[in-house]
């Protein structure tokens, strides 16, 4: 309450309360009976709460000890610790600001070498960089890198995955060189070729070298033993390796043509086996050999080696001669006749008739 002189204006002044502005308000007359009055009202200050989010700010606007409320705070791949100072729960009589407080979230990093050795796995924090990544080693293959989906990732990458991941290996196939090896044959030898390992062998060279008394049995990753490779085969050598001409053996048959003789079975055997010739029959007859060609004739036993392409042979015959001695019982003695020879034979109880026989012998009878 203020004190006056009638008839004069009042003196009225306004107080100062915390978190509020008076008013403007006008002077009044004091009335004779010295009652006068005096309206003063106050406004309730108004200010402002700052919110910095990682550089993003959001401003509230609050009067003098309304309620105050935190709004979220979310960073990708940051964890919210807090604000720089704790917020006043109702607004005071000044403006407010806060910061947010970060920690970079860590995530581990697995890895999928497919098909490489074992690379275990490692810890990494957003926004950091990645250390050194182990390279894994695979057979038949060059390391590509590593790969989370379609992007590399390498030492000194920021790290920017917001979950635990794993990234996968890349390889690339090797390539290598196969020669090739006549092992025996005669001719020329094919040119080398290039491979993919994990591949095929697709691109395998005609063979035109021979070997005599042999046929080409195929290319194999040894000269003896060893596997055989085909167009379809996988590469499986890491390296660069030499594929050897392999020869099968040939059979063939020695045809014995018997000349009228017993039958024999043919002789078939393999090129270059020794093998002994048979010795055929023929009533009344001699084996004489076989004969190959007009200078060449086996004996019956003769051993020979199986030559290239088989031959043929034909028996040779020499007709058997014999003896066959007459008894005349009494009668006048004659001359004997001898096998395959003709003789004369008087008739029985003549002396001077004469008859031509034909003597047909057959095992000495």
């Amino acid at each position: 309450m203020k004190y006056g002189e009638t008839d004069t204006e009042t003196p009225a002044a306004a107080n100062h309360y915390e978190g509020f502005t008076p008013l403007d308000f006008e002077q009044v007359n004091i009335a004779g009976d010295g009652l006068a009055a005096v309206d003063i009202f106050y406004d309730r200050n108004v200010h402002t709460v700052t919110w910095d989010i990682n550089g993003a700010y959001t401003t509230q606007t609050c009067r003098y000890d309304a309620a105050i409320a935190a709004p979220r705070a979310e960073r990708t791949g940051y964890a919210f610790q807090g604000w720089n100072a704790a917020p006043e729960k109702t607004m005071p009589d000044r403006d407010l600001g806060y910061t947010a407080q970060w920690t970079a979230r860590s995530f581990t990093v697995k890895f999928d070498s497919r098909g490489g050795g074992r690379v275990e796995g490692i810890s990494v924090t957003y926004d950091g960089i990645y250390p050194a990544l182990a390279e894994p080693t695979r057979t038949g293959y060059t390391f590509a890198g590593w790969f989370g989906g379609s992007t590399q990732i390498r030492e000194g990458d920021i790290v920017a995955v917001i979950a635990d991941t794993t990234l996968a290996a890349r390889w690339k196939a090797n390539r290598y060189a196969v020669n090739f090896a006549l092992n025996g044959g005669a001719g020329t030898t094919p040119g080398g070729i290039t491979v993919t390992y994990d591949g095929t062998y697709s691109k395998l060279p005609e063979n035109t070298a021979v070997k005599t008394g042999h046929s080409f049995d195929g290319w194999y990753t040894a000269e003896n033993g060893g596997a055989k490779v085909g167009p379809s085969t996988t590469v499986k050598t890491a390296g660069d390796r030499t594929l050897y001409a392999r020869w099968k053996l040939n059979a063939y048959t020695i045809t014995l043509d018997e000349n009228g003789g017993s039958a024999l079975s043919d002789i078939t055997a393999d090129y270059g086996a020794t093998v002994t010739l048979p010795g055929p029959e023929k009533k009344g007859h001699t084996f004489a050999g076989w004969k190959l060609n007009e200078t060449t004739t086996y004996q019956a036993g003769t051993q020979i080696t199986m030559p290239e392409d088989g031959l043929t042979l034909t028996a040779q015959w020499s007709v058997n001669q014999y003896t066959v001695t007459f008894d005349s019982a009494g009668g006048h003695r004659r001359r004997a006749c001898q096998g395959g020879l003709r003789a004369d034979r008087p008739g029985p109880g003549s002396s001077g008739e004469k008859r031509l026989y034909l003597c047909r012998l057959a095992n000495g009878r």
